[in-house]
């Protein structure tokens, strides 16, 4: 009676939402050029959110195929309520020099610039009471309010039939740089620098530098290349830098909104002399030493064109290590305060190709075709000393065991289970095979595994790393017909 026919809910909920959204985003600027070779831009920008969105939950009947009957599926009204209030602000101060020195081309800019962002959230619902007397919410758009007169608020924090609020603001301070030169627009170099200052940072730890650094070969303009009927265009580059995460996420990758001051729980006690009080604790413990995430990456590539320009191919190779990776344990099972530590550190690298030809089959038909393949592979470099077990990260089965960690030297989130190694055929063949303690009985036509450890018995210290959830490679293409 729990299972219905997807159709039947859509049929009845398809027109019982309504909601508005009001946006206005916006920017102005002033630019100005001085000294010939100057320019200074302010700009400044806006975008607000308004949402109201309410939800009604009507009264239906589905059917019971093992008893032949009808039963009531949705047997409680409910009118669910929303408000929600974005509000993102930017400004950026740019001044900018451009000036070329014969063959030398040289562009620099600095500037400033700030952040900010904050979601307001409001949520209340109605429910029909319990009682057999209660009347239930009229299936009628006009009663569609908290205040209809009609049921009653439900003040659980579920989020999906409580009512509870959520607040949340950040905002950033940045000071940044980059110069970009080319030599006869063949020989390119970059680089770049900022100072970000992030409110989700501890004070201690809230200003970071990330700098990057750029070059790039045009080889198709050098004279040896005058003659050769093979490349169009043929360009090598390279860069390496430091970018910055500032953002964290419990387990279930619900965001923290504060990484640095922690949202307080209720529904605990605590104990004064002989008095039980009510109490709130945190729902982890603060730390002052937070630092920010940060991606150390480097990549070198090359970029050509063929066959009249008509081919086009780029390949990188790319290697990026993520430090300091912001990770919340949950030390709970030990009785001890959650914690939110930079808890290790992970390398991806791999190579990522690409190519597209575009051809024109008549002068009103043409032909597009693209392509492109990643491999990817990455590993765990180092856990934090006071990560429990060493595992940073676990993801649990119904029966509390895990089936995938975050540990040192593997793969990230790698499954670990029981190796199979066939299928027990007899009860002779069970009684020479190691004892499954952890797995319950077993009949002919069961799995059999693996005894990892070689004691003889199957149970939770036999299971192993079985596979990898990082595909080794992703790919994709398109066909373009234009006429």
């Amino acid at each position: 009676a729990g299972v219905v026919n997807p159709l039947l809910e859509l049929e009845n909920t398809w027109n019982k939402t309504i909601k508005f959204e009001y946006r206005y985003v916006g920017n102005v600027y002033v630019e100005i050029n001085f000294l010939k070779n100057f320019t200074f831009r302010s700009t400044y920008y806006g975008d607000i959110s308004n949402i109201n969105n309410r939800k009604y939950s009507p009264l239906y009947y589905a059917y019971n195929p093992l008893n032949n009957t009808p039963y009531l599926y949705s047997s409680q009204t409910q009118l669910q309520q929303q408000d929600n209030t974005y509000r993102k602000f930017q400004q950026d101060q740019i001044l900018t020099f451009k000036k070329s020195f014969g063959e030398h081309n040289l562009t620099a800019t600095a500037g400033f610039t700030t952040y900010y962002y904050s979601s307001f959230f409001n949520q209340e619902t109605v429910q029909q009471g319990t009682d057999p007397s209660s009347l239930p919410i009229p299936n009628d758009p006009r009663f569609w309010y908290v205040s209809s007169g009609f049921g009653t608020i439900n003040p659980s924090q579920d989020p999906n039939t409580g009512t509870l609020s959520s607040q949340y603001e950040n905002a950033t301070v940045s000071g940044l740089a980059r110069i970009l030169y080319n030599y006869e627009s063949k020989y390119f170099l970059n680089a770049s620098f900022r100072n970000d200052a992030s409110s989700q940072i501890p004070a201690k730890n809230r200003n970071q530098q990330f700098w990057a650094l750029g070059a790039a070969w045009d080889v198709s303009k050098e004279n040896f290349m005058a003659n050769q009927k093979v490349f169009d265009y043929l360009k090598i580059k390279g860069s390496i830098g430091v970018l910055g995460n500032q953002s964290a996420t419990y387990l279930d990758g619900t965001p923290i909104p504060y990484p640095f001051y922690p949202n307080l729980n209720t529904g605990t006690n605590a104990v004064f002399g002989t008095n039980i009080y009510a109490a709130a604790v945190q729902s982890y413990q603060p730390n002052p030493d937070l630092k920010w995430e940060t991606v150390h990456a480097s990549e070198i590539g090359v970029e050509l064109n063929m066959l009249d320009n008509r081919l086009h191919f780029e390949g990188n190779y790319f290697n990026k290590v993520t430090k300091d990776l912001m990770t919340y344990i949950d030390r709970s099972v030990l009785g001890l305060p959650n914690e939110l530590i930079n808890g290790g550190s992970i390398r991806n690298w791999g190579e990522e190709l690409s190519a597209s030809f575009n051809q024109d089959i008549t002068r009103d038909f043409n032909i597009s075709l693209g392509g492109n393949i990643t491999f990817l592979k990455n590993t765990v470099l180092s856990v934090a000393p006071d990560v429990p077990n060493g595992i940073l990260d676990v993801t649990q089965a119904n029966n509390g065991e895990a089936i995938s960690e975050f540990k040192k030297g593997m793969p990230v989130g790698y499954f670990k289970g029981y190796v199979v190694t066939g299928v027990f055929q007899s009860y002779a063949d069970i009684l020479k095979s190691p004892s499954e303690t952890s797995l319950g009985s077993v009949r002919p036509g069961d799995l059999k595994y693996k005894d990892i450890n070689g004691d003889g018995i199957i149970n939770a210290s036999d299971r192993t790393f079985i596979g990898n959830p990082t595909p080794k490679f992703s790919y994709g293409f398109s066909i373009n017909l234009t006429y």
